[in-house]
């Protein structure tokens, strides 16, 4: 089964090693460089997984998250209200992963991004669609 992971960061830097670490899961990476870009692409081909830079340029990350959740609660895109999040962030224990839990985000993952850390995340994550824990870290 073809899976769609959509990854929200300013900086398109890290986005062939994402594709290159969920290569073998076979999915489909999208890319968002911001916030409202996200939520266009989240509405048009509801991922199955969402990775979200915690350092966005034109919305806070937890921002983002709720408008995600919120969207999930039209009909048309409730795929949304339970997939899985992970925020990436270089404050793993500090107040970004506390305040995306709270948004409604399923786990962190620290940056820079550690490839197995990622590929062991994303392949718990993908079939285990509306799982509500937040995990942090591998």
């Amino acid at each position: 089964m073809r899976r769609t992971v959509l990854y929200v960061e300013t900086d398109s830097q890290d986005l062939p090693l994402v594709k290159w670490a969920l290569a073998s899961l076979a999915t489909q990476i999208l890319w968002a460089a911001d916030g409202e870009a996200a939520l266009e692409i989240a509405a048009a081909h509801h991922p199955d997984l969402i990775l979200v830079d915690a350092r966005l340029t034109d919305m806070e990350a937890c921002d983002l998250i709720y408008r995600l959740r919120d969207l999930g609660q039209q009909a048309q895109h409730a795929a949304l209200a339970e997939a899985p999040i992970l925020l990436l962030t270089a404050n793993l224990l500090g107040r970004d992963a506390e305040r995306a839990a709270a948004a409604g985000c399923t786990g962190a993952l620290a940056k820079p991004i550690n490839v197995r850390e990622l590929w062991q995340q994303v392949q718990a994550l993908l079939p285990a669609r509306g799982r509500s824990q937040f995990r942090l870290g591998a």
